[in-house]
Order: C-alpha cells, then sequence, then structure tokens
C-alpha cells in the first residue's frame, strides 16, 4: 500500500497522474480534494506495477 499526500490552498477538484520511471502514466484520478493535507491510498492492484512511481 502507497499514500500520496498533498496540500490544497482550496477545496477544489484535483487530478492526481500516476507515472512509472519511463513516463507511461499508471492510474489517474479525480478527486474532491479538501482545503489543506489531502491523502490518497493506492493498492499495488491498483497500480499495476511494482518499484518506483512519480505523481504530478
Amino acid at each position: 500500500m502507497t499514500t500520496v499526500s498533498f496540500e490544497m490552498p482550496e477545496a477544489a477538484t484535483a487530478t492526481l497522474s500516476v507515472y512509472d520511471v519511463t513516463g507511461k502514466v499508471v492510474t489517474v484520478r479525480n478527486i474532491n480534494a479538501i482545503k489543506g493535507l489531502n491523502s490518497e491510498i493506492f493498492t499495488k492492484d491498483q497500480l499495476g506495477v511494482s518499484g518506483t512511481c512519480t505523481t504530478h
């Protein structure tokens, strides 16, 4: 399980994209984020990859 946390200056819809090391999009989530700290949990099965990933 991996948790991705991020801060939002105000409540808004946010798009969280996860990429593998080659730059390929692994998954995208549209989130109704709140003002302040937000967290999204991903499982290995949801990502479908192992190893290092990046978020944007």
